[in-house]
């Protein structure tokens, strides 16, 4: 016998969608679920929301229809899964192939461990409901139904997403470039800077710049900013090298909020070209922090007859395994991040997530230097 509905006063086909996910929740895979028949007369809804519904819970593979014979409670249906929910930019032909990369890693280690996954696009826009998606629905269908055993997004969401995240009840981690709270997963840019700054004093360099589009995005006070050139001064310093403000070049952001912070960065990478070809001091070494940025520096530095390693030496952040430098790895000091071991990285904490009450501390990515044989000697 079908399990019977209990009405509630919301929109139709939320109820629907709702009643049928307690339903699935509490039945055993092959459980007969109700007919259009009796959706249709106990619900108070038309054959279309049935329909939007259904399809949308066959997605998710949550139900399953079987000809002449009705709607059933799929052999799936209570499958956990560990959910990798990347944004809306691995969709992007512009945007870093690292998340691309990322996601292919946690798969291939979930299925190294047998753990099974699932991707989900996205996290939706709290404040404007048109951007929804299928996958959000996917999610919301799946956390309801209990088989999301964990989440790991592929980068940190805003404070409404995650607690949207959470609504599955199970613990969330995440990878962050910058924000080192606890259940993260941190790519650790100062060390980044270190081991640039170290790779390329002891390859010659005397006056060193930084590149860096990432000054910002910690907060409106720029504190993630003044940590990033504290620790280049500090390295310059531990090499007794000059810091030279002209040299830090923040390639995405407006003057007039750098000056307002107070930070240094304000300059953009036309700025540094025009030095050189002026004829006024240039640097001999430059650290890049992000793997398309640097391929956008290096084509205005060809373009302007600044040639690598003859007038400037390059160390850039890489992923392993990009395709971002291709053809320019050859001729770069690469800060290096193996994606593979991020992606081992996300799991063991989202296993001491699952293990402790609390979410554990983050934990830092290291990055390894990759010299060219061109540089080498």
């Amino acid at each position: 016998m079908s399990p019977k509905f209990t009405k509630k006063i919301e929109h139709k086909y939320v109820r629907l969608r709702r009643t049928l996910l307690e339903i699935i929740r509490k039945s055993a895979p092959g459980t007969q679920l109700p007919s259009y028949n009796q959706m249709s007369l106990e619900m108070d809804v038309t054959q279309p929301t049935i329909d939007r519904v259904l399809q949308e819970l066959t997605i998710a593979g949550l139900v399953e229809r079987r000809q002449g014979k009705g709607i059933f409670v799929s052999n799936t249906s209570h499958d956990k899964a560990v959910a990798l929910v990347f944004g809306g930019q691995i969709l992007s032909p512009w945007a870093s192939p690292f998340y691309n990369l990322l996601l292919i890693n946690l798969q291939a280690y979930g299925r190294e461990k047998n753990l099974k996954t699932r991707y989900y696009i996205d996290t939706p826009d709290i404040m404007n409901p048109l951007n929804e998606n299928a996958s959000h629905k996917s999610y919301e269908a799946d956390a309801a139904s209990g088989r999301i055993s964990g989440v790991i997004v592929g980068s940190l969401p805003g404070l409404t997403q995650l607690e949207w995240l959470r609504q599955a009840g199970a613990p969330v981690v995440w990878f962050t470039g910058n924000i080192p709270i606890p259940g993260a997963v941190v790519l650790d840019f100062m060390q980044l800077i270190r081991v640039g700054v170290d790779s390329l004093a002891s390859r010659g360099c005397k006056k060193i710049g930084l590149i860096s589009p990432f000054f910002y995005p910690a907060d409106e006070q720029g504190e993630f900013a003044l940590e990033i050139i504290n620790t280049f001064q500090k390295s310059l310093a531990a090499h007794h090298l000059p810091f030279v403000e002209d040299f830090v070049v923040n390639p995405d952001f407006s003057t007039d909020r750098a000056v307002r912070q107070g930070v240094p960065g304000s300059n953009n990478t036309a700025h540094l070209i025009s030095r050189r070809l002026a004829g006024h001091e240039f640097p001999d070494g430059l650290i890049i922090t992000d793997d398309i940025c640097s391929r956008s520096v290096i084509n205005k530095f060809q373009s302007a007859g600044i040639r690598l390693n003859h007038d400037v030496k390059i160390a850039s952040h890489s992923n392993q395994g990009s395709p971002s430098l291709h053809e320019m790895e050859d001729q770069l000091i690469r800060l290096e991040v193996d994606v593979y071991e991020l992606a081992r990285c996300l799991y063991e904490q989202l296993q001491r997530a699952q293990s402790q009450p609390d979410l554990p501390p983050p934990h830092f990515m290291p990055i390894k230097a990759c010299i060219p044989e061109v540089l080498r000697g």
